[in-house]
């Protein structure tokens, strides 16, 4: 050992240690036991008689090195480290060991190392104790100028491989095993420790007990901030809010108008000279869901009640009861449309082609059939110039004139059946005239169109007999006002004709050309230097509900005020305003 008494090193901590373990030392050398009772109370003696050598050696060490550390003094606090409450605890931990020590009778060792450092069982020992438990004595003088180094005590294996020490003792070691979530909850229980230390202290942060505290200076929050997640919006929320506002916003247009009511009845008493006493009714008359005129007795309950008002005591007849039922009349709808039943998908052309050779393959079939029951003769055999030699065989090579007469007599028979058949389904012109009204009259009932042309000048006779021949030939109503300035051409019909006649008005007339006593003016005029221009445009396209003309005229008026007054005896005036707009706008650009 060092001698010194308060020596708090590794050498001498392991060497009392190692003091301390040959005096409890019980060994009686590999393979013998103690069986003897006699036996087992001597060594007890003896180790008793050794603990308390070992004891008064040490005392008597340490009180002839320092006599006066008898007690474990604490350290005074820094006086610059505040006193927190983990000092404190630490401090109160130490008290308790000092306090422990000296009961075990080790006060004084433990006051001299410090009281809190064990020695490490590496070390070497630093003091000898003999085998009867004496210590060998040592000097001071011996103990200062030698010097120790710390060297780690060998590794020793019994020959199961586990750690011995120096007398052969099995060195029991203690393993610790746990979890990663037990390491983390303590961790997170040290950090949790760590930051309600590191909170700011009330004190500390009120201006008027700590003068060096700036509020203006923000404090940053320590604690761990949570991970943001999805905030899922419930189902109606938005809706339900646009409701209330709704319904806020509806009470406050109602309270409006309420004392706008309300000031009005006040200043119409005042004018009256009438106190205004306030109104009867907190909703206005047409406020929604304000019963008006209700009557004493609905008409159901009158033949239950038996009068005109409800009894009071709530008391009915019960006679006006019966087991009847009364059915309200089904009415019919006004505008009911008839049922026609599923709609027919259109077949393309290939699918058309399919059925119609299946008809009349069906057809045939039901004809042979009837053939081979004898219900109906088979036919004769179509014979021909060609071909009668070969259907009629030994008969044509008998006699081939006769048969040859007989032959020209069926082609005359089968072809006057055919013009007899052609002349018998031929329309007549009243017919025909009536099944070309009808394909117009359909293409009306779809859809009713029209349209409103500009023309430049229709002043020349042909252009005149195209547009008037062609309407009538397409069953188009409408008119044909002809003025100087320009001319208004409106038509009304089905989709198929305004088609045709919107084809003929925009491409197929060359409104350029000129008859001959045009020409001739269009000489004069080429002599004079001016050029004639001639145009036709399409002013409005649309589906009208129902036409507004009965037939297709040309008309020539004088003024403009005329042909204004033309159309707007059939609702048409807007078409002519239109027209001359269109002429204004032409000019412009």
């Amino acid at each position: 050992a060092c001698g010194a008494g308060g020596c708090s090193s590794a050498a001498c901590l392991a060497g009392q240690r190692q003091s301390a373990r040959g005096a409890f030392a019980v060994w009686d050398g590999p393979g013998r036991t103690m069986s003897d009772p006699s036996d087992i109370e001597r060594r007890k003696a003896e180790l008793k008689a050794r603990l308390a050598a070992t004891k008064s050696a040490l005392q008597a060490k340490v009180g002839s090195k320092r006599p006066e550390a008898s007690a474990v003094a604490p350290a005074p606090p820094a006086q610059d480290a505040p006193v927190t409450s983990r000092s404190r605890a630490v401090e109160e931990a130490r008290r308790r060991a000092a306090e422990r020590a000296a009961s075990l009778g080790l006060g004084g060792a433990r006051a001299a190392t410090g009281g809190t450092s064990r020695p490490s069982r590496f070390g070497p020992p630093t003091t000898s104790i003999a085998q009867d438990g004496a210590a060998a004595p040592s000097s001071s003088a011996g103990a200062s100028q030698r010097t120790t180094t710390f060297m780690p005590a060998p590794l020793r294996l019994d020959e199961y491989g586990r750690e011995i020490d120096e007398h052969g003792r099995v060195v029991k070691t203690t393993v610790v095993r746990t979890l990663e979530a037990n390491r983390r909850a303590v961790r997170e229980k040290e950090t949790e420790e760590l930051l309600e230390l590191l909170k700011p202290d009330p004190d500390e942060m009120d201006p008027e007990k700590n003068p060096y505290f700036d509020p203006r200076v923000g404090v940053h929050n320590l604690e761990r901030k949570t991970r943001d997640t999805f905030n899922f919006v419930e189902d109606g929320r938005y809706t339900r809010k646009a409701e209330r506002q709704r319904a806020r916003a509806a009470a406050v247009l109602l309270e409006e108008e309420l004392k706008r009511k309300e000031e009005r009845q006040r200043a119409e008493s005042a004018a009256r000279g009438e106190i205004y006493l306030g109104s009867s009714s907190s909703l206005p008359e047409d406020a929604p869901g304000v019963p008006r005129n209700v009557p004493n007795i609905e008409w159901w309950d009158r033949p239950v009640a038996g009068g005109d008002h409800y009894p009071q005591n709530g008391e009915f007849s019960e006679k006006a009861i019966t087991d009847l039922v009364q059915h309200p009349a089904q009415l019919e709808p006004v505008n009911a449309k008839p049922d026609t039943g599923p709609i027919a998908l259109p077949l393309t052309k290939k699918e058309r082609k399919k059925l119609r050779h299946r008809r009349r393959v069906e057809k045939q079939m039901e004809i042979q059939d009837k053939i081979r029951m004898r219900i109906i003769e088979p036919p004769p055999p179509r014979v021909t110039m060609s071909n009668f030699m070969r259907v009629l065989g030994q008969e044509a090579v008998k006699d081939p004139t006769k048969v040859e007469a007989i032959v020209k007599k069926q082609i005359e028979e089968r072809k006057r059946k055919h013009d007899e058949e052609i002349e018998k389904n031929r329309l007549t012109p009243d017919q025909r005239r009536e099944k070309v009204l009808r394909k117009f009259e359909k293409d009306k009932t779809k859809e009713v169109r029209s349209c409103a042309f500009r023309v430049q000048d229709l002043s020349q006779q042909q252009h005149r007999f195209k547009v008037d021949i062609n309407a009538r030939q397409n069953h188009l109503t409408g008119r044909a006002i002809v003025w100087s300035d320009f001319s208004v051409v409106i038509i009304e019909g089905g989709a198929k004709a305004i088609k045709h006649y919107k084809r003929l008005m925009l491409h197929r007339i060359d409104w350029s050309a000129r008859d001959d006593e045009g020409a001739a003016d269009d000489d004069d005029e080429a002599g004079s230097g001016a050029v004639h221009s001639n145009r036709c445009d399409l002013l409005w396209e649309g589906a009208v509900t129902e036409p507004l003309f009965h037939e297709f005229k040309t008309l020539t008026a004088k003024s403009e005020d005329m042909g204004r007054e033309m159309l707007v005896q059939h609702n048409a005036g807007h078409f002519w305003d239109l027209a001359k707009r269109f002429g204004v706008t032409e000019a412009a650009l």
